[in-house]
């Protein structure tokens, strides 16, 4: 099993938020509160946002494929570029340590708030595909958005 974060006191050296595209992952929050993050969930936004200490442990508990969005990446686009979806990107940045703001050290966690996951899964802050490219040519990018897929070794199979 492969660990993905394990707490910290320090700030994230190589942040990154993590989209589960399938697998299995299993998170033990510092509180000892665990939870299953299910496929097209997401961990680790606050990293985008704000300096981050990982709050809590994720394992893979089956071979997992993630997408990892590299957060120096992402900030150094987001605040440049003046199109829509950076815009919108940046305003609910904005709301998001808000929110951690008001929130005690306990409350803190690596994982979303079910409420957030359903209204992003809802498309309330969804921007399509093509919208995003056409805005990052408007930026200086060429390529087509994109990130870095990382995959859990396969458990090896227990000899007898």
């Amino acid at each position: 099993r492969m660990a993905l974060l394990s707490r910290s006191r320090d700030t994230v050296r190589l942040p990154r938020m993590y989209f589960l595209v399938n697998g299995r992952l299993s998170y033990r929050h510092s509180s000892g509160a665990r939870r299953h993050p299910a496929p097209k969930s997401w961990c680790c936004e606050a990293v985008l946002w704000t300096p981050w200490a990982h709050r809590g442990l994720m394992r893979a508990k089956t071979e997992c494929k993630l997408f990892a969005l590299d957060a120096q990446q992402f900030q150094q686009i987001t605040a440049k570029c003046q199109a829509e979806p950076y815009r919108l990107a940046r305003k609910h940045g904005e709301a998001f340590v808000k929110r951690l703001n008001r929130m005690s050290g306990s409350e803190l966690t690596d994982l979303p708030e079910e409420s957030t996951r359903r209204a992003y899964i809802l498309g309330s802050l969804t921007v399509s595909r093509e919208r995003l490219s056409s805005a990052m040519r408007g930026c200086g990018k060429e390529s087509q958005p994109s990130g870095l897929y990382v995959e859990t070794p396969q458990r090896e199979k227990k000899k007898k």
